[in-house]
């Protein structure tokens, strides 16, 4: 080998340990992840092993990557699902990004209770604490830290204020979160008060699992869908998840598998549970007749209560015998 040679490969081993190093310093990684929440998340979010009983670093599914790149590159996002796919651990995931890499950046997260909201915050501070290094410190950089909010030295705070519709007056967040949307109480009022209060280039984050075909959610995706307000949408379907779909076949022009036909067992079989919960479509319950005599006909029993209740010309006597024939 000629001393050129010689040199040319000492240089290659020696830029090659200095890129080794460089990685591995905290300055480059913090740069590197201030740049993009995937790099961040996939290293950093941690995630309940069941079967393990504890909270492990997982690499994040394609879908998972295309949720964070939805509310990521969308300042108005909203997001239909099915139920576990991990929709409000990314969002507390990505929170954590914005937290530590923003400065004076504040979130506010709507849910459908307190509790919910505190849940969603710890999600938030355990990924945080995952992060923690030299140059970001748990102990050091926090200010607050209970169960509704955390906030850091930079200014960055997050705030879970269950369904408070008072929550964002003489306050203007930078991000809104409507966790689960579709169970949140009086969210059409918390919405008025989130355009109000939002800042200018503002973001907003909304998912949801499907209820039925009326309400607040309803009402935005399907204006998304048709392009009839700033959502951008995204449907979520559980065929997706590499958790649940093992085995997958299709029965009947539907999507099923292992998982699905447990979970359809573990919900009792009722329809509306599974076509909102699972097959992630809105969907009306069925009313329950109100009619006690069954052995009349419909057109007869309605006739029936229609006299009994507005026909003047029928005595009270004929209605009484109306109502006992009806049995009520």
């Amino acid at each position: 080998m000629t001393d050129n040679k010689k040199v040319c490969m000492t240089t290659m081993g020696s830029n090659h340990m200095n890129e080794h190093f460089r990685r591995k310093d905290p300055k480059y990684q913090y740069a590197k992840y201030a740049k993009s929440p995937y790099e961040f998340i996939n290293n950093h979010r941690l995630v309940l092993d069941f079967k393990e009983g504890k909270y492990l670093n997982k690499p994040l599914f394609n879908f998972e990557y295309e949720f964070l790149k939805h509310i990521h590159e969308n300042n108005y996002s909203i997001t239909k699902k099915t139920r576990q796919m991990h929709t409000t651990t990314l969002t507390a995931a990505y929170c954590a990004w914005r937290l530590i890499f923003k400065n004076d950046y504040n979130i506010k997260l709507f849910s459908n209770n307190k509790e919910t909201s505190a849940r969603f915050i710890e999600n938030v501070k355990r990924n945080i604490q995952n992060y923690s290094n030299d140059l970001f410190n748990w102990e050091n950089d926090v200010i607050t830290d209970n169960k509704y909010e955390i906030s850091l030295k930079n200014g960055s705070t997050i705030r879970g204020v269950g369904n408070s519709k008072t929550a964002l007056r003489g306050y203007r967040p930078d991000l809104i979160i409507l966790d689960e949307a579709a169970f949140i109480k009086g969210v059409d009022k918390i919405w008025v008060e989130a355009c109000m209060a939002l800042c200018a280039n503002g973001k907003c984050i909304i998912y949801s699992s499907p209820q039925d075909k009326k309400g607040f959610f309803y009402k935005a995706w399907n204006k998304s869908v048709e392009n009839k307000n700033d959502f951008k949408s995204m449907n979520i379907h559980w065929s997706v998840n590499p958790r649940f779909n093992s085995g997958m076949t299709l029965e009947n022009g539907n999507q099923t598998s292992p998982w699905y036909e447990d979970f359809c067992k573990t919900l009792n079989y009722d329809e509306f549970s599974i076509k909102t919960e699972l097959d992630g479509v809105f969907f009306e319950k069925k009313k329950k007749s109100h009619r006690i005599n069954l052995r009349l006909e419909s057109e007869i029993y309605l006739k029936m209560e229609e006299e009994r209740l507005g026909d003047s010309n029928v005595s009270n006597y004929i209605k009484g015998l109306i109502k006992k024939d009806l049995g009520l």
